[in-house]
């Protein structure tokens, strides 16, 4: 086996019998309603009585089973189009198109308690065709309402003109073990997979020995360890909602953030339960939350600034702090120095039975030995915090990276 050292660090009077249909072939009646990116519900204009947006009786069926989908669904926010053919006049079927979109989303707010705010009404009259106005085949699927989902903050369409999803904000990059998520359209979480599209207000959880990472579009990348939940909010920092909740939120576990600069002068805000860490420049950072709500932050690249409890340090490179639950940040401590490692001391070590043993000298309070697959230390096979000075660790045959870290007494790392 190989072994490397070092750090790696939107209707006109005109109307057809025309079906009820779902643009994916879905069945219409079907309780399989989908509202997941690049996809959307239409209704055709016999959902409403001719002339009117009065809704037709056997629509009110089709609604419910809709508003059973919804409700189940608190975070999905959805923006609710009608759209006529381009007979008669502009304004009034742009008129009778919003009315018609009014009256589906009144239905669901007043029948299923559904959160206005989750629901977006627009009328488009005429301006978006999908068929030939000069047929009355086209002028009949030109008059329709559809249904799509949104972004949960900002409310930025997730499914474009060509059904095809859009407005991710990144992808799971790896997966290692025991990785579920969760978006505004599950119900619950289910299993990950890799490169699987990020969105807002996406939940990321891991079990006991598994790790995830998350590249964003603009190349920031987030080490999800083991026993973790993060919650990604988005990009979009100038969005209030965005501004109020942060970018990130690490609800408990622990992550490696090696996060890019914003544009304008953005910073990029993770939350904790007990604080809120915004970096201005491009950065690399450990951070975690214990079982207490303790959050450390140790900066290795970089600078960030800690507020808790109505206080701000900051907190420059090589440097970290850790904060209480409704307490202020505590003054920044210097990480600690990196072990000085003693064997194996060979690139080449021959596979053994017994093992691979690893000795270090620290000057810290205890020292971290990981060793992975790869460069970026996402495939990590084995990690220990000890305060001894040895570690002996069984491998397969293979090639391996290690690194050492030094763990000072609030388990900052250097």
């Amino acid at each position: 086996m190989k072994m490397y050292t070092g750090f790696q660090s939107h209707i006109s009077v005109e109307l057809l019998f025309c079906a009820f249909i779902i643009c994916t072939l879905q069945t219409a009646f079907s309780q399989d309603y989908d509202l997941r990116p690049g996809k959307k519900i239409t209704l055709r204009t016999e959902a409403f009585q001719s002339d009117s947006d009065t809704l037709d009786k056997a629509m009110v069926v089709t609604l419910t089973k809709l508003g059973d989908y919804l409700i189940k669904r608190p975070e999905l926010k959805i923006e609710i189009t009608g759209h006529s053919d381009s007979t008669g006049k502009p304004e009034y079927n742009m008129e009778l198109s919003l009315r018609r979109a009014n009256r589906v989303k009144d239905f669901l707010v007043t029948k299923y308690s559904i959160p206005a705010g989750n629901i977006f009404a627009r009328g488009s009259g005429s301006n978006e065709p999908i068929a030939d106005n000069s047929t009355i085949e086209g002028r009949a699927k030109n008059r329709r309402v559809e249904i799509e989902p949104l972004t949960s903050l900002t409310y930025r369409e997730l499914t474009d003109k060509n059904n095809k999803a859009t407005n991710e904000e990144g992808v799971l990059s790896f997966l290692n073990g025991a990785v579920q998520t969760k978006a505004p359209w599950d119900i619950g979480f289910g299993d990950a997979f890799l490169a699987e599209p990020i969105y807002e207000l996406h939940k990321i959880n891991t079990r006991t020995e598994s790790r995830a990472e998350v590249t964003f579009n603009d190349n920031s990348r987030l080490q999800v360890g083991e026993n973790s939940l993060v919650i990604v909010y988005g990009l979009e920092g100038k969005e209030p909602a965005i501004k109020e909740k942060g970018n990130i939120e690490l609800v408990k576990g622990d992550l490696l953030a090696k996060l890019r600069a914003l544009e304008s002068k953005q910073q990029y805000v993770v939350k904790t339960p007990s604080a809120k860490m915004s970096f201005k420049t491009d950065s690399k950072s450990k951070l975690a939350v214990d079982k207490v709500d303790r959050s450390t932050v140790s900066v290795f690249e970089g600078q960030t600034e800690v507020t808790a409890a109505g206080q701000s340090i900051e907190v420059p490179e090589n440097y970290g702090t850790q904060i209480y639950r409704d307490s202020p940040p505590e003054p920044p401590r210097q990480l600690p120095d990196p072990p000085v490692l003693f064997s194996p001391e060979k690139d080449f070590y021959p596979w053994n039975k017994d093992g691979v043993t690893f000795t270090w000298k620290s000057n810290s309070d205890a020292a971290r030995l990981e060793i992975a697959t790869d460069t970026s230390f996402n495939g990590i096979v084995w990690s220990v915090t000890t305060k001894r000075s040895l570690s002996k660790v069984n491998l397969d045959n293979g090639v391996y990276y290690w690194h050492m870290q030094g763990v000072d007494s609030v388990g900052l790392e250097g």
